[in-house]
């Protein structure tokens, strides 16, 4: 197999899904819309892996875990701009970021020495 695919996620408006392809050696997060259903790239083209895709509840930015710095964690990828945001700074691990629906937060596991604990992360930080 030449690409994997990974968590696709319908976009909240029900026309977009977004997903995260490996291919050439690094995961990158694709976006596609029911009209034009070939995925396009979205963020950096550094090589760094982004994984683990969640929509911003307005539908404006994915919620990626990037490893970019070394070290996973979350990051807004704004789909206009393909700028990359970090949105968490930690020296363990922030993994699966989600979106709450009606607000500009999302949910991460942090890990931590005791486990993976649940962190909210407000979307337009960074």
């Amino acid at each position: 197999l030449d690409t994997i695919w990974q968590r696709p996620r319908w976009a909240p408006d029900g026309r977009s899904f977004a997903a995260v392809r490996h291919t050439a050696g690094a995961w990158r997060p694709v976006v596609a819309t029911v009209d034009a259903p070939w995925p396009r790239a979205i963020g950096p083209d550094d090589r760094a892996d982004r994984y683990d895709a969640d929509w911003a509840p307005d539908g404006s930015a994915l919620l990626v875990v990037s490893e970019a710095g070394g070290v996973p964690n979350v990051e807004r990828i704004d789909l206009a701009t393909g700028t990359a945001v970090p949105l968490t700074r930690t020296t363990s691990a922030m993994v699966a970021p989600a979106a709450i629906p009606r607000t500009r937060d999302a949910f991460a596991l942090a890990l931590r020495s005791g486990g993976y604990f649940l962190h909210r992360i407000a979307i337009d930080s960074g």
